[in-house]
Parts: C-alpha cells; structure tokens; sequence
C-alpha cells in the first residue's frame, strides 16, 4: 500500500510478542481507513486479541476497517466474527493440509471491495480468472478431516525441548500448534539442514521473511545471537509423543556436537 500512495504505519509487538489493543489505537489517525493485524504470530505463537482490537478501533471511528490474517489460526483457534466484530478476514487451506493456492476471503455482509483482477465474474466479480477446483475440494476435505492438537502434546514437547543443554523457550505461549525455541551458538539455518538431513521438518521462522531476521522477534528485543540460533516447531494432529522425542534426540545431539555449554 505504501507504495500506491498509502501512508502506512506498522504497530510493534511488545517484549512477549503481543500487539495490544492499545498500541493499534494509539496508531490510528484521523484519515485510517483499515486495521491489518495477524490472529496468531507464525513465528512465535502469539495471538492477538481480535475483539479487544476490533473494540478499540471501532471505539475511535465505526468508518475503520479490520481485518485479520487468520491464515496461522484457522482450524486451531475459535474464530468467532460476528464476536470479533471484524469486517474482513483471510485464510490459506495448506495451514490444514489443503493444497498451496486455496483459500477464502470472509466479508462483513454488507461490505464491498474493488477487485483486485478485473475481467470475469468469478467469485461474484471480487476476483477474474479459473479457480482451481482440484485445490478448492482439497481444501474443503482438509477441513471435514481436521481434528485438533493434542492439548497436551504442546507442554510436553516444551518440557522435553528446554531441558536439552542450549536450548530455552521464546515467552509467547499462547497458540496449541506452535513452539519457538533458539539454541544459541547453533545457527538457525544450520540447525534446519542437519535436521532436515534427518527427515524432521522445521524452521527459521515465517516462509515470508526467509533468510531475514525476523521484525517480529526483533521487536522483543532479543539479542542477535538469539534472533540468528531461533528455531520455529509446528505441531499437527497427526504429532504424537514419540515425534517429540524423536526431534528431542536429534537435538539433543546437535547440542552436543557444538559442545553449548547449559543455560
């Protein structure tokens, strides 16, 4: 948007990686339009208070728009519009299992978008061009099939994670799928290759900000060695007990072949 004559403002998170209600009020003006915000932080699992935000917003001008990422939360968390508030929301199916390039957009009955395609009348003229129905019935499925996380595989993977030498928690315990732990003196990417070299599959963060520190962390004034050793876990109802201790040996070993001294 900043590019097309916007003037826009990125609200920070705080030092454990919430954005708060008031933060998002205190950057509104007088001319905002729309509220951007995500419902939960890929990288560290933070989730943002939507009807908090959606309360404050709306408290300064009923005109503002918000919407929500919700790629990150969809078939995790309860998201409840109507609740919320909110105007507008956006989610991706390969957060499920769906296929990359199937989603959906949510639109506050009532409210009206400009196209971003122009053309057809798909989509009921919000967007020309041929859907992909093999991705659209792969995502449908995804969700009939979806079954939520272990509750209790989250708490037992932190506990089994943080006991291994280098190896400590980011304070942002908030989603049940996602787990950001750093092991310092391990580089992030390093540690992704000699684990993926194993067939376990993590990362350095968000797929957006790939080979980029990450602003989000950032934010939490965490250290350069921290912000380079992050490593982000995600958890699916297809995890049990015995993955986490399969990625708990893996690491276990990796600390030891870096000789990291314990916390």
């Amino acid at each position: 948007m900043g590019n097309n004559g916007y003037s826009v403002t990125i609200v920070s998170p705080d030092a454990t990686g919430h954005i708060t209600p008031e933060a998002v009020s205190n950057a509104c003006k007088e001319d905002t339009f729309l509220v951007s915000t995500v419902l939960v932080c890929s990288e560290t699992g933070a989730i943002s208070p939507l009807e908090d935000i959606c309360k404050a917003v709306k408290a300064i001008s009923k005109d503002i728009l918000v919407h929500s990422d919700c790629v990150q939360g969809y078939g995790h968390l309860n998201i409840d519009v109507k609740r919320f508030g909110i105007d507008a929301i956006t989610v991706s199916g390969h957060k499920i299992g769906g296929i990359k390039g199937a989603g959906f957009v949510y639109l506050k009955k009532g409210l009206r978008m400009t196209p971003l395609l122009h053309g057809g009348s798909q989509e009921n003229a919000r967007r020309a061009g041929t859907e992909s129905l093999p991705a659209i019935a792969a995502f449908a499925a995804a969700v009939s099939q979806r079954r939520a996380v272990d509750p209790n595989l989250r708490p037992y993977a932190i506990e089994r994670l943080t006991s291994i030498r280098g190896v400590r928690l980011i304070p942002s315990p908030d989603a049940p799928h996602i787990i950001c732990v750093c092991m310092e003196g391990v580089p992030g990417e390093v540690a992704v290759r000699m684990l993926s070299d194993l067939q376990i599959c993590v990362s350095t963060g968000s797929a957006c900000k790939k080979g980029a520190r990450s602003t989000a962390l950032a934010s939490m004034k965490l250290s350069g060695n921290v912000l380079d050793s992050i490593i982000r876990v995600s958890l699916s109802w297809e995890n049990s007990e015995n993955d986490i201790n399969i990625l708990s040996e893996a690491l276990t070993n990796i600390s030891k072949k870096f000789h990291i001294e314990k916390n």
